[in-house]
């Protein structure tokens, strides 16, 4: 059990040491797009989505089982036809060492 909540304190650790927010660049545009994007999006619109996912992890060979929740909110900027920006905001965690408590 010490085994795998240290895993789990790690991988915690790592996902918010690299999750940082993106920098526009106005000097750059997209690298890539056609006139025949199935995309019908206008630029100035936002659209917000919400998002959630679970997961349970297991360790071979153990019984142990840890669950993860994430909640958060999704922001779709389209800056062009070609360009979006994603924003991420109310993020939520949440660990659970016996699945099904969260």
């Amino acid at each position: 059990m010490a085994t795998l909540r240290k895993l789990l304190l790690l991988s915690a650790f790592v996902a918010s040491t690299v999750a940082v927010p993106v920098q526009q660049n106005a000097g750059q545009c997209a690298r890539y797009c056609t006139d025949a994007s199935d995309f019908t999006l206008r630029p100035g619109s936002t659209y917000t989505y919400d998002y959630e996912t679970t997961t349970v992890t297991t360790v071979q060979g153990g019984q142990e089982k840890t669950q993860i929740q994430i909640t958060a909110q999704a922001d779709i900027e389209v800056l062009s036809k070609c360009e979006l920006s994603l924003r991420v905001s109310k993020v939520s965690k949440f660990v659970a060492l016996q699945p099904g408590t969260i």
